[in-house]
């Protein structure tokens, strides 16, 4: 009797290994630092910074394009061994080897700060202390 194919793709006599332990504090949408290592015609491949061990890639579909071209051209790929910025669009870990899509659109950069900026404690969450210290410094 077939399965679904999940349970076809683990069989009882192979052993199932994830790899969490490989880049365990990233997270889709989390931003990162990379640096370009290689231009392909698809995209470039980057390293994360602090998770070397972990392979990268950015499809040119989600590098912006100054042309207007809905796919950066080669020629607008940001060089070999800069950094950029980029953000976690997906994460491999089931299959070796673990393997990271990172986006590098502005637009995709913006939301995250956002979200980060909506995260924080705004000055006034407590405005009852700064009441108070204002009372105590008029006595």
């Amino acid at each position: 009797m077939r399965g679904c194919a999940v349970d076809e793709a683990v069989r009882d006599d192979q052993p199932m290994q994830r790899f969490d332990s490989v880049g365990r504090d990233l997270a889709m949408g989390t931003a990162v630092r990379a640096t370009i290592i290689s231009h392909e015609r698809w995209g470039v491949m980057a390293q994360v910074v602090g998770h070397e061990t972990v392979g990268a890639s950015v499809d040119a579909g989600v590098i912006d394009s100054p042309s207007g071209s809905p796919r950066a051209l080669p020629a607008e790929y940001p060089p070999v061994g800069k950094q950029v910025d980029a953000v976690v669009q997906e994460i491999s870990r089931y299959h070796p080897p673990a393997w990271i899509r990172l986006t590098m659109r502005a637009a995709d950069l913006r939301r995250v700060q956002l979200a980060v900026r909506m995260l924080r404690p705004a000055h006034d969450s407590q405005p009852w202390r700064r009441r108070r210290h204002r009372r105590c410094a008029q006595q």
